[in-house]
Parts: C-alpha cells; structure tokens; sequence
C-alpha cells in the first residue's frame, strides 16, 4: 500500500518536470527556426505561442502555479462582489463634495481674514 502511495506521488511529481523539458525545448527549438528560417513571421508566431503554451501549462500544474490561480480567481470573485452607485448616487455624491467644499473654503477664508486683521491691528498698536 505504501509503495502505491509512493508511486504515485512520484507520477504526479514527473508531470510538471517533463512538461518543463517540453518548454525549454520548445523555446530552444524556437529559436533555431527564428535563425534558420528568417524569412516567414507565421512560424515565427507559431513557434513563440507553441512554446507559451508549454510553459504556461507546466506552470500551472506545479504548486505555485496551482497557488497563482487560486489567487487569481479569489481576487476575480471578490472583484465580482463589487457593487457601483449608478448615476443618480454618483451625482448626489459629487453635488454634497463640491458643497462641502465651498463651506469649508468660505470659513478657512473668513478666519484667514480674521487673523490678518488681527495681526495689522496688533502690529499698529506697536507703532
């Protein structure tokens, strides 16, 4: 029984490292068609997504690849969750900003005037 056990875990383990033999070659037989045949971009186009295809697929099957698409499809799910105020909350939204805004600009101006004469009415009881 533990002998099976083991076997397969072995199997699963080759996988990842023959397809990521199949991508280097793959690469590697890319670029002796880029130097060999210069002359025709389809196979240069077909070569580079044939090795893209091989690592990506022996990516995926090994455990960071496996942890990477976890990640990826959590953040997709969490992103479907999202929920955008529609056109009339946005405008609501925007009319309360530019409000308060203004309120705040009209009292920080009133105390800026508030100051300066108090500083020139200081300053002249100087002299």
């Amino acid at each position: 029984m533990k002998n099976r056990h083991h076997r397969k875990k072995n199997k699963k383990m080759i996988i990842p490292f023959f397809l990521k033999g199949l991508s280097f070659i793959s690469f590697f037989l890319t670029c002796i068609v880029l130097h060999i045949l210069h002359t025709n971009i389809y196979i240069y186009i077909l070569c580079i997504l044939f090795g893209l295809l091989v690592f990506f697929m022996s990516f995926f099957m090994t455990n960071l690849g496996k942890t990477l698409k976890n990640f990826i499809d959590s953040v997709n799910n969490e992103r479907k969750k999202i929920v955008y105020p529609n056109y009339w909350e946005t405008l609501y939204v925007t009319f309360i900003i530019i409000a308060i805004t203004i309120f705040i600009s009209l009292i920080l101006w009133g105390l800026d005037n508030l100051s300066f004469y108090l500083i020139s009415y200081i300053i002249m009881l100087r002299i």
